[in-house]
């Protein structure tokens, strides 16, 4: 089995970002003390929304065209 080399998978990992209809994004990390939790979902040609959460504060994401909208906690 031949294997593939690193500029090869970042190629076919491109390739297939540039052609995807949608993308769904989720993903958790920590800064600093603050647990960060993604989960954004992108829509070629549509728009885009998700959510954003730092610790307890939760930022809402929506992308119309050309114009992002947030909202957050009071």
């Amino acid at each position: 089995m031949a294997k593939k080399g690193a500029g090869s998978i970042v190629a076919t990992a491109e390739d297939a970002v540039l052609n995807a209809g949608s993308v769904h994004i989720q993903g958790q990390f920590t800064s600093g003390a603050q647990p960060v939790v993604l989960d954004l979902r992108l829509a070629k040609d549509k728009g885009a929304s998700g959510t954003v959460t730092i610790g307890t504060e939760v930022l809402e994401l929506l992308r119309v065209g050309p114009d992002v909208y947030v909202k957050g906690d009071q």
